[in-house]
């Protein structure tokens, strides 16, 4: 028994770069180019009739560009998209994932990196090429620190985080105490409190932390 036939609409603006694709494709006998698209407008108006299993895309294309394309397909069409592109930057990645594809291809790929994201992505599975992993992970990588860096700062009271704006504005324990209307052990308790939640335990790393979560101005 074969594999299921998977039918996939192309849509780049460049017709050599399409021609290209669509040999790849076509010298497969589970894979079936059944549409092709020169820009987005025509992209969305043909996965619209045809229903493609896939819509794979270029995302520099002209009148709609591949990423609006694909979120006014993901709306109106049950498909899946993989992107193909020369950008690795981080904007483009993760407007991708948010919008909802499926996989996201450098352009410089190989072929069987090609073959394989189509049935990945048509088994249900995500599928993105070394470059743009490691930019997905990264991107997930800085976002776990900011949310850390939030909860940490979350975790402070109305006082300690008055206490930290001060001493990230050089200001000594024996002022803290007096403008605070406090005893200097308690400014001291306080201190050694804040320190433990966000995990910074000298000055610098104290005023670092502060300017990250905008209690004082770099």
């Amino acid at each position: 028994m074969g594999r299921e036939i998977i039918n996939i609409l192309l849509a780049d603006d460049h017709t050599i770069l399409r021609d290209g694709i669509k040999m790849l494709l076509s010298a497969e006998k589970d894979l079936n180019v059944v549409g092709e698209a020169k820009n987005g407008d025509e992209a969305i108006q043909i996965a619209r009739k045809l229903k493609p299993d896939i819509v794979l895309m270029d995302i520099s294309m002209p009148s709609i560009n591949g990423l609006e394309a694909a979120k006014q397909i993901l709306r109106f069409v049950d498909t899946k998209i993989i992107l193909l592109s020369m950008y690795t930057d981080e904007e483009y990645v993760v407007q991708a994932i948010r919008i909802g594809v499926s996989g996201y291809l450098h352009k410089q790929s190989a072929a069987t990196s090609l073959l394989k994201a189509v049935r990945a992505v048509k088994n249900g599975e995500a599928y993105f090429s070394s470059s743009i992993s490691k930019t997905v992970l990264e991107t997930a990588r800085k976002n776990i620190h900011k949310q850390l860096d939030f909860s940490r700062f979350d975790s402070l009271t109305k006082r300690e985080k008055q206490i930290l704006q001060m001493i990230s504005e050089g200001t000594s324990t024996r002022k803290i105490g007096d403008q605070l209307f406090i005893s200097m052990p308690t400014v001291y308790k306080h201190r050694r409190n804040l320190m433990k939640k966000i995990g910074v335990f000298d000055a610098a790393g104290l005023t670092r932390f502060a300017i990250k979560n905008k209690l004082i101005a770099e």
